[in-house]
């Protein structure tokens, strides 16, 4: 009985801890970069996510490159998983990323939440007083729920994967979903030019 008891409690600090790895991958970012008032580093954004964003900043590229991966790696937690290339030499970081979507909209004309994670790939590369990031490869995953019923009262499917198209026309506000999205990669900027500005002024001791 004894032995039983201590494998149900091992297993159980397993099934706990696989719980907890899970729920840190959903939980990428360490700050929320959506900023309303924050979108001018997004110019225009493609029918499939793709966008492209350019910062200039009076430094070398091999500090821009340091400074952009060092800012990866303290708000991704995720960053070792994610990062898919890293070329000091050739000045470019490619990173897969995360984002909690929360959005609210409608379907035949019933109040609904999409509720679920987007994700897209950011291609950074550095020259010397500038560097340019695209966003792209969106996909995102995630369950409707109807704002008129409790959410312990709707059935459990599988969450939807969209491409950027679909989801802004299951949202029911295309316009309000694509400003989202404008606000969280211009949001990422901001707070890059932010980190990269205060990091160098840090090293200068």
């Amino acid at each position: 009985m004894k032995k039983i008891f201590i494998l149900l409690v091992v297993l159980i600090g397993i099934s706990q801890a696989l719980m907890a790895q899970g729920d840190k991958s959903q939980k990428v970012w360490n700050e929320d970069f959506k900023s309303v008032n924050d979108t001018a580093y997004v110019k225009s954004i493609a029918e499939n996510g793709d966008a492209t964003m350019l910062l200039e900043i009076d430094m070398p590229a091999s500090k821009l490159y340091r400074y952009c991966r060092e800012w990866f790696a303290t708000k991704y937690t995720s960053y070792k998983e994610s990062v898919q290339l890293e070329d000091n030499d050739n000045g470019k970081l490619i990173i897969n990323c995360k984002y909690p979507v929360y959005f609210k909209g409608q379907y035949k004309n019933d109040p609904i939440t999409m509720d679920g994670v987007e994700t897209f790939k950011l291609t950074c590369d550095f020259k010397d007083g500038r560097f340019r990031i695209k966003a792209t490869e969106y996909l995102v995953q995630y369950k409707v729920y109807f704002d008129k019923f409790p959410r312990d009262m709707q059935m459990s499917n599988s969450p939807l994967t969209n491409n950027y198209f679909q989801a802004k026309d299951a949202s029911g506000k295309p316009e309000l979903y694509e400003l989202d999205y404008r606000s969280v990669l211009s949001g990422m900027i901001a707070s890059m030019k932010k980190y990269i500005t205060a990091a160098d002024k840090d090293d200068d001791f």
